[in-house]
């Protein structure tokens, strides 16, 4: 079909690509405040598109492009998959903690652009419109990979990303540039008639193109030995990134390996259902094979060593990419709908596993699994999810991801007694994961505490008053100094101004226990927390409920004009009696009310941003002001 006729066919990409279009002028006309709005814009384009491919799927199998790309049910089944994975993370994304200090304008544009690439991914049947589309989504992930431009990590996740990637896409230019040198065409279908007629004294090259063609498509899964990026650009890249990562392009990847091998190599019967057939004597079901099992193994036994959450995912992605090779060289029917259905299942429990990840790392900011201790009874709800993610992943019944691992060694057993060792490989590597996702499991429900037991006052002044008695240990010390650093230590807000309401003896407790959260925050809040510049700019912000937001910032700034607003709130009458969080006086809440410091020209551009962790704020609020 030509290309003016192809066009057509072509409404998804087309209305991606005006999404993205939509989303970079948008984002050009927009503070950096709202920038984060153009998210919205491609969730919504997003879900538009998932329509017309559904509407699409019904359509017989047709050439695009002068045979370039396919449009086919096996298309649409895996454009819904990445387009579901980039619904997800971009909501998520839009939470995310890592990218408060960077426009999200351009970073969801970049995400439509991957979908984009990934798309013609899935649908590609020529060898030049394969390298393109790797290419599209690879150069975009570069950029994703080290969009924490301020992180040296992110820099070096990025730098280590362009590096294996241009080898691995060279390794396989060449590989191609084999396969069109023996066979005269770039189109798959024609290769595969050149195929089935070439002369066994090619069979020697062809391997050769194969394993290098293996190089380009193991590097997008992350197959041994092509995986060496994936643990430090997981780590490196922002969490919602690494999450994208480890679903969507892997997913384009199998759908196209699956077609490659199917329709260059075999006679393509697995894509109609029934037992392929190779063309060829050539042992690319062997190399698969072997592949798998070494992915595989790989990845849960170095997985076994990891001491962070998220390379530990990193691996386990790893290991995942070679369960799924497992049905590869079986390339029947019932192979293909296994791959496919774990993939699907995949796609639930890594996402809702790295989307914990971002919960914890938004409240802790950290990754270590030392981060999860006591978790499960901190935040139960997050931990009883992790908990069934982890489960899932392993393989245990009922989970999907036991429905998935069924699917997969069902048609490995069905493919014949050749296939019987890999199954058997397959359930020991499935008992070696178990040990590293309950792990996980341990950690949030069998180490750490359960009980706040720092956050009462009379703790804080036992642990502050150790760690300033020269008699104490240095080793002591430290071991006070970081509880009261933890999350139910002093950030966690001990009503000071409660406290110095009653008496001489109440105000010097109160001196006391500002001292230490004094020595907790200079060490992080005032150096470079996200909650210190609101705090130092807005002093006499206070709100109803003891939240300090974006709101009551805006009420504040606007001086006498925000009295009326705040007239509605109950703002008012309790700075006018005194009975804000700060615990100020009559005069200086009526002071704040009336006259602020901060004027409307002065008022910086992040000042929309939500304010999390309201304690915190009060905190630094409570020393700033000096009068509760």
């Amino acid at each position: 079909m030509n290309n003016l006729q192809s066009i057509s066919y072509f409404y998804p990409e087309l209305i991606l690509t005006l999404v993205i279009l939509g989303a970079i002028i948008y984002d050009l006309f927009i503070d950096k405040a709202f920038s984060g709005r153009v998210g919205w814009v491609v969730i919504i384009g997003l879900v538009f598109v998932s329509l017309v491919v559904h509407f699409q799927k019904d359509l017989r199998v047709t050439t695009l492009f002068s045979d370039a790309i396919v449009l086919d049910p096996f298309a649409s089944f895996f454009k819904q998959i990445v387009i579901l994975a980039t619904i997800l993370v971009s909501i998520v994304s839009l939470f995310s903690g890592e990218l408060d200090e960077y426009r999200k304008g351009e970073y969801f544009a970049l995400l439509g652009i991957v979908t984009f690439g990934l798309f013609l991914m899935v649908s590609s049947i020529d060898l030049i419109m394969i390298y393109i589309s790797i290419e599209i989504v690879s150069i975009i992930s570069f950029v994703l990979a080290g969009y924490l431009k301020k992180k040296a990590r992110s820099n070096e996740a990025a730098l280590k990303y362009v590096v294996y990637g241009g080898f691995s896409s060279g390794i396989m230019l060449f590989g191609l540039s084999y396969i069109f040198g023996l066979t005269g065409s770039t189109n798959i279908f024609e290769i595969q008639q050149a195929v089935s007629q070439l002369d066994p004294a090619s069979s020697t090259a062809l391997t050769l193109a194969i394993l290098m063609v293996l190089a380009g498509f193991g590097y997008k899964i992350s197959a041994v030995p092509f995986h060496f990026w994936t643990p430090d650009v997981y780590e490196g890249a922002p969490l919602s990134i690494t999450a994208y990562l480890s679903v969507a392009p892997k997913a384009a990847a199998f759908a196209l390996m699956i077609r490659f091998f199917n329709q260059t190599f075999a006679d393509g019967g697995a894509m109609k259902g029934l037992d392929s057939v190779s063309l060829t004597q050539l042992p690319w079901p062997e190399i698969l094979s072997i592949l798998s099992v070494a992915t595989m193994t790989l990845g849960n036994v170095v997985a076994l060593q990891q001491k962070s959450i998220k390379r530990m995912l990193a691996y386990s992605s790893i290991a995942h990419a070679g369960y799924m090779l497992l049905a590869m060289p079986v390339m029947s029917g019932d192979s293909i709908y296994a791959i496919m259905m774990y993939l699907v299942m995949y796609l639930f429990m890594n996402l809702g596993a790295f989307f914990v990840v971002i919960i914890v790392k938004n409240k802790t900011g950290g990754e270590s699994f030392d981060d999860y201790k006591g978790l499960g009874w901190e935040m139960p709800f997050v931990g009883a999810a992790m908990t069934l993610f982890m489960v899932s992943l392993t393989g245990l019944p009922p989970t999907a991801g036991f429905i998935g691992k069924f699917y997969i060694f069902a048609s490995l057993i069905k493919g014949g007694s050749t296939y019987y060792w890999l199954v058997v490989i397959g359930g020991i590597n499935s008992v070696v994961s178990l040990y590293y996702y309950l792990k996980v499991v341990k950690v949030m429900y069998f180490e750490g505490e359960r009980t706040d037991k720092i956050l009462f006052p009379s703790n804080v002044l036992t642990s502050w008053s150790r760690i300033i008695d020269p008699r104490v240990s240095k080793s002591s010390q430290n071991e006070n100094l970081e509880l009261l650093s933890s999350d139910v230590g002093v950030k966690a807000e001990t009503d000071l101004s409660s406290i110095s309401r009653h008496g001489d003896m109440g105000q010097s407790v109160a001196n006391f226990m500002l001292d230490a959260k004094t020595r907790v925050l200079r060490k992080g809040a005032f150096q470079d927390g996200r909650h210190g510049k609101y705090v130092w700019w807005y002093t006499w912000s206070v709100k109803m409920s003891g939240k300090v937001n974006e709101t009551t910032i805006y009420r504040q700034v606007l001086g006498p004009l925000g009295l009326i607003s705040n007239l509605f709130t109950g703002v008012s009458a309790r700075m006018i009696l005194g009975f804000t969080r700060t615990g100020g006086k009559m005069f200086n809440g009526l002071l704040g009310m009336v006259a602020p410091p901060a004027g409307v020209g002065k008022m910086p551009k992040q000042f929309n941003s939500p304010v999390l962790n309201h304690h915190e704020v009060v905190a630094i609020f409570n020393e700033v002001d000096g009068g509760f």
